[in-house]
């Protein structure tokens, strides 16, 4: 063949792939100016893996499997790794052509899906448009701008894993198994196990379809070679992550993601309805769970108006102003929530196009192939999934009966197959379209009346935007009960406002619950009262943004339509001009709707462009700044210590050098010196910090600069997730004593403050008591406090809507007194010592306070009435006493130690720590270090030992008398053999590749050779 030949029949080819290179990078154009992206998510990774990176700097060749700067301790393979045995970031480096992030990712949603176009004989050109459709799909590119990366890579290998099961069944058997070893190491690579896990369900479909045509066609043989070779394909695949896999199936058990071991909720009501078998509990599966109307954003992306921002500062604010509703409304309308969805909040739609839905849904009518079947299935199981707690009969038998389901969170996740499902029949559709256009032509009649139940209904749509919902489920709880939905609201941001702040808001005493109740009251009665009055004005404003919208999505709609038509009803028209105009106008439309949540604007400020959405790389990454608090913790531990002064002034010196060499910006050499500071300071001290000025259980930035009890993660340790639903972190400070918290950082008037924490226990210490747990239920309520109640004066008591007149309770369940029309919810009061006695009373004048049994002795006028008697019979001290589950009982043997001796931390780094221990007597250690008994091996001067759970949470260890070394060790056992099979199974693959490359050049050669013969 002539070269000229070839350049002509490979231009179907090669351009698309040049014009994927050209949208990616002007797109993203920022990006070769030394830009990335803001990301939350990857702000919240810095912060996660922030020791881990620094461990890795100074250890380059030893792998840190555990994390000390996140919730007190956790094993690290599911926020980092550094080596996995299957080099798949440079493979994914080379596919992507080396672009830079993020113009890499979207050029893999491109490259990909044209693969599978190509997979599916449809035509390069339409392939091509089909793929810049799936890859702007609008919640691909929300993901990059969230910096969800992980998913971004495991979606953009979708398409190709998708491509070459097809392939293996029927186009080339070879190739076909091939690169679906190669593609689904990648996607497993990617390192999202849940998008690839709904993957499954659309290759289980296809599969299914595979297995119907065999049996029509008795064509067996080629369907169990073709099967047998996939499935040695995808086990290749999965050898090929099996350090993170084997690691992480591990940890997962431990986790929220394995069985809670609990069967009570934190009101120590049953937690059996919410509990799944082996899973997360299924209101954390379900909290993202998609509105059956909001199902409209398929379409209509604004159809719940687009993302979570208040109306006043999002894009319908303009229109806000000029609309003709009274100022109070519009006041009120500019502080509520641009979207009203019923997802709790939402960073945009799932948007995959109005012609790319038209020609799905029309598709489905004239698509001959019987692909169509396993997509439509899968398209609506998807659709019914993604609904969940919406349509939770659905989502409960895939929670019970689906083998990992219960794994995975934010349910509307899954809708990524759907994004996959319906530009692929779009693509078909149009393939159809100009391959078959005198057959579909024949059937115009069908189209259009097909054609006219879509206008109709996008008709009805415009018509009564109403009947789609204008408001959150939550907004209609609030307006039909606002005593119980408005009234949670308030109390519990009143729980969390200090005291001298309430007294700022009015409250003279915030000690008395009865005003602070009055205060709530008054409050619930103000947001009550402006939901009534202007609730429909602001139905009547986000109608309008769903019917401006409706009519845009139409107008698409009609234009499609009408091209479709043209090619029906006027042949001379050639095809190429209506699909092209429809192929154009799809991609423009999605581009359009992106841009709206992630540009390249800004504005110049002194010669060069800022970007509202970009920043340099090395902003990104080194992302934050102490706050002061931060600062002042760092200065009292080097005031402590001389020694440490000098190594993190020097630290800092060298990292001002570092940026100049570099040319940092300003603010990236602040932020790296500041860094470099805490590094020093982080590897010199063993302590831990509470930052409750953020949210301790989802925000990472604490973590980035100290020892955290909190941090972000989706996948914590379950006995410590119990920790924060029980509400003992970060409020209980014996929790936090125990946990070796040295400092607590509170919000004062001048802003966050650091207050030192005279209790925190320090690394380990010798227990002298023992108290035996009969389960992990009572194990979790001893750490607080017990409590002996009895009504007064005729007051009937109830706990947890039970009547009773005397109980032991733990101050956590619901508590009401009551008589005649009068009810109280108690209130528990702080501080009070073990043996101590309270009266719960009230006054002539209906003031509620509690008062201690002197006053109520003293009290010979009856000023008041004692509505509760209170003993407190317990109270929780990890100075004095250590927890151990009745199963460990056996392991320590006695209950009473001498505490006598001297336990000291030595050294301490990420995968060891080593203590020194001298008494005359046997002891019980205990460690402030969390127990993960999978992770950790310990050993008493050399010689493996059990060491046990104590504290709920903690490690514990019997220690014989005499002089001994003590050590934990990480457990590298499982890391090293899943690396040891990763890198055979990723060899495998590349030597199969290899092998195939060679076969494939050799038999063209052979065929070559007999051609000319």
């Amino acid at each position: 063949m002539s070269f000229s030949r070839i350049l002509k029949s490979s231009i179907p080819y090669v351009v698309p792939v040049l014009i994927f290179l050209v949208v990616s990078s002007l797109y993203f154009s920022p990006a070769f100016d030394g830009y990335d992206v803001k990301q939350a998510d990857v702000v919240n990774y810095r912060g996660m893996s922030n020791d881990l990176n620094a461990f890795h700097e100074k250890n380059p060749d030893e792998e840190p499997l555990w994390t000390n700067s996140m919730f007190g301790g956790m094993p690290s393979i599911q926020i980092t790794a550094y080596e996995l045995g299957n080099d798949i970031d440079p493979l994914r480096k080379v596919i992507g052509l080396g672009l830079p992030h993020p113009v890499n990712i979207l050029f893999l949603y491109f490259i990909g899906f044209f693969f599978l176009g190509l997979v599916l004989r449809i035509n390069p050109w339409i392939s091509a448009a089909g793929a810049l459709a799936f890859g702007f799909s609008s919640y691909f590119l929300i993901i990059i701008e969230a910096g969800h990366v992980t998913k971004a890579y495991a979606i953009a290998f979708m398409a190709p894993v998708v491509g070459a099961f097809i392939m293996a069944y029927r186009r080339n058997l070879i190739w076909g198994v091939l690169l679906s070893a190669f593609f689904m190491m990648l996607e497993i690579g990617s390192n999202h196990l849940q998008i690839t896990y709904y993957l499954g369900f659309l290759l289980i479909g296809l599969g299914v379809l595979e297995v119907v045509r065999a049996i029509k066609s008795k064509s067996y043989k080629r369907l169990f070679i073709a099967s047998a070779g996939v499935i040695v394909a995808y086990g290749l695949a999965i050898m090929s992550s099996a350090a993170n896999i084997m690691v992480t199936q591990e940890y997962a058990n431990e986790t929220i993601r394995g069985k809670n071991n609990l069967t009570i909720a934190p009101d120590l009501r049953e937690n059996d309805a919410n509990s799944t078998a082996d899973g997360l509990d299924r209101d954390y599966v379900t909290q993202w769970s998609y509105g059956k109307s909001e199902s409209l954003t398929f379409l209509i992306p604004y159809a719940k108006g687009g993302h979570s921002i208040a109306i006043g500062n999002g894009e319908f604010s303009e229109n806000l102003k000029t609309a003709e509703f009274r100022r109070e409304a519009k006041e009120f309308i500019a502080q509520n929530s641009q979207y009203w969805g019923d997802q709790p909040f939402t960073s945009g739609p799932v948007y995959v196009g109005a012609l790319v839905f038209l020609l799905a849904i029309v598709g489905l009518f004239f698509i001959k192939s019987a692909i169509k079947w396993p997509l439509l299935v899968v398209t609506i199981l998807t659709l019914f999934l993604s609904w969940g707690k919406n349509m939770m009969w659905f989502t409960d038998f895939f929670l019970d009966y689906f083998p990992m389901y219960s794994k995975f969170r934010a349910v509307t996740i899954i809708l990524v197959i759907l994004e996959l499902c319906m530009p692929i029949l779009a693509i078909l559709f149009l393939h159809q379209l100009y391959k078959n256009r005198g057959e579909i032509a024949e059937q115009r009649k069908k189209f259009v009346l097909i054609s006219s139940v879509v206008v109709a209904f996008m008709l009805f749509l415009i018509a009564s935007p109403s009947s789609t919902g204008l408001y959150s489920q939550a907004e209609m709880n609030k307006m039909s009960d606002p005593e119980l939905y408005i009234g949670a609201e308030v109390r519990e941001q009143v729980k969390r406002i200090p005291k001298e702040q309430l007294v700022q808001y009015g409250v003279q005493n915030p000690n008395d619950p009865q005003q602070v109740e009055l205060f709530i009251q008054a409050v619930v009665k103000q947001q009550a009262d402006a939901y009534e009055s202007n609730m429909p004005e602001l139905g009547a404003f986000r109608a309008s943004i769903f019917t401006s919208d409706a009519f845009r999505s139409f107008g698409l709609m009609l234009l499609g339509i009408g091209m479709i038509l043209i090619l029906l009803f006027v042949p001379s028209v050639k095809a190429i001009i209506p699909i092209g105009v429809i192929c154009v106008v799809m991609v423009v439309d999605l581009i359009n709707l992106d841009l709206k949540y992630l540009n390249t604007e800004g504005e110049e400020r002194r010669g060069e462009k800022i970007y509202n959405q970009w920043q340099k790389v090395e902003e990104k990454r080194y992302p934050l700044s102490p706050k002061e608090a931060d600062i002042q913790i760092l200065e009292v531990e080097m005031a402590a210590n001389p020694e440490l002064r000098a190594e993190i002034d020097k630290a800092g010196e060298a990292a001002l050098r570092f940026a100049k060499e570099n040319d940092y910006s300003r603010t990236a050499t602040n932020n790296y010196i500041q860094r470099e500071r805490f590094r020093v300071y982080n590897e010199s001290t063993n302590f831990r910090v509470a930052d409750v000025t953020d949210p301790v259980s989802s925000s990472s930035r604490a973590s980035y600069w100290h020892e955290s009890v909190g941090g972000y993660h989706g996948a914590k340790l379950r006995r410590y997730q119990n920790l924060f639903e029980f509400d003992y972190i970060p409020y209980d400070r014996q929790v936090l004593n125990m946990l070796n918290t040295k400092y607590i950082i509170q919000g004062t008037e001048q802003g966050p403050a650091a207050r030192r924490n005279a209790g925190a226990m320090g690394n380990v210490w010798l227990t002298r008591s023992v108290v035996i747990a009969e389960d992990e239920d009572e194990e979790i309520l001893k750490l607080g406090k017990i409590y002996s109640i009895e009504s007064q004066s005729g007051w009937k008591l109830s706990v947890n809507d039970e009547q009773k007149e005397k109980a032991q309770v733990y101050g956590r369940e619901d508590i009401v007194v009551s008589k005649d029309q009068d009810s109280i919810l108690v209130q528990w009061p702080d501080g009070l010592a073990v043996a101590t006695t309270a009266y719960l009373v009230t006054d002539t004048n209906g003031t509620i306070e509690w008062v201690n049994a002197g006053a109520v002795e003293q009290d010979t006028t009856d000023s008041f009435t004692s509505v509760l008697k209170l003993i407190v019979d317990y109270n929780f001290d990890p100075s004095k006493m250590t927890i151990v589950n009745a199963d460990n009982e056996s392991a320590i043997g006695k209950t009473e130690f001498s505490g006598k001796g001297k336990i000291e931390l030595k050294d301490r780094t990420l995968n060891k720590i080593t203590y020194e221990f001298e008494s005359d007597e046997e002891q019980l250690a205990v460690f402030s270090e969390i127990y993960y008994p999978l992770g950790w091996t310990a050993k008493i001067d050399g010689k493996e030992v059990e060491h046990i759970r104590v504290n709920y949470v903690l490690r514990g260890l019997k220690i014989p008398a005499g002089k001994h070394t003590i050590e934990f060790e990480v457990n590298t056992g499982t890391y090293e053999k899943g690396v040891l099979f990763a890198r055979i199974g990723s060899s495998l693959v590349y030597l199969l590749l290899l092998a195939g490359l060679v076969y494939e050049i050799l038999n063209r050669r052979r065929k070559k050779v007999e051609s000319e013969e």
